[in-house]
């Protein structure tokens, strides 16, 4: 069975910087990975909306320098019900481990999107940033851009709707509320050195190896579907900044109306 990790934090926090290490540390292992990343969902459905201005521009506006900001909030959880449809197609193509990113501005119900047996054996990181710290790190992102990764996200909105404290919930609730063994979520602190923040990753990944073990050592190609979708891992792999993915491009905005 597939090992799910969800990534969840405030943009700017390090969840894709935590992401792009944990598909190496995969990977010296053999062991297939996705990384599944919301934000790719929601810009396809941004630029579809930017070509067919006619629908007035519901769900989104743009913003400069490369960015656009959600303004109809209904979109985020059909956003998330078009990530597991993706994870599922990637674990039929045999991916092992399966990194889920997302930013929300509370975590109390969002992940009641996801249907219960895909949360089941799933992992959870909360990377745990100020707000002022993460507006920062998104400005030098943006407008240094390395990766895909690096989009751009406006003051407004990651004061106005990302400002909230969700550690306190995620330290003393989340696991209850959706019945969790504690050891699945791990509090990720980013305030500090960066080298503090890599031992972190590090030292979950080496624990969820040993935890899972049929993550560990896996040589054999990933199975194809009937469509010869799955290329093999390795050559998935050879990018692993930009990796490619198996699924397709999610449907227009226009089919959320």
């Amino acid at each position: 069975m597939a090992v799910k990790v969800f990534l969840l934090g405030c943009p700017g926090s390090g969840k894709s910087t935590a992401a792009r290490y944990m598909i190496k540390f995969a990977y010296k292992r053999a062991c297939p990975t996705a990384h599944l990343y919301d934000y790719k969902i929601l810009h396809s459905w941004f630029m579809w909306e930017m070509r067919n201005s006619e629908n007035g521009h519901k769900y989104f506006s743009r913003k400069k320098p490369r960015g656009f900001d959600v303004k109809d909030f209904s979109v985020l959880p059909r956003a998330l019900e078009e990530i597991e449809k993706q994870a599922q197609i990637e674990i039929s193509c045999g991916r092992e481990l399966i990194l889920i990113e997302f930013a929300r501005d509370y975590y109390s119900d969002v992940l009641k999107t996801f249907s219960s047996d895909f949360l089941c054996n799933a992992y959870f990181l909360f990377f745990d940033a100020d707000i002022e710290t993460c507006i920062k790190r998104v400005h030098e992102r943006s407008l240094h851009p390395i990766t895909s990764y690096d989009h751009f996200v406006s003051d407004e909105i990651m004061r106005s709707y990302y400002g909230k404290d969700n550690r306190p919930y995620m330290l003393s609730q989340f696991a209850q509320d959706y019945n969790l063994d504690n050891e699945r979520v791990t509090i990720i602190d980013n305030t500090g050195p960066w080298v503090s923040f890599m031992q972190q990753i590090k030292a979950f990944m080496k624990g969820l190896f040993k935890q899972e073990p049929n993550l560990s050592c896996k040589t054999s190609p990933l199975s194809e579907t009937s469509s010869g979708q799955c290329p093999s891992f390795a050559q998935d792999s050879i990018k692993i900044h930009e990796q490619k993915h198996l699924v397709s491009t999610p449907e227009p905005i226009a089919t959320l109306t």
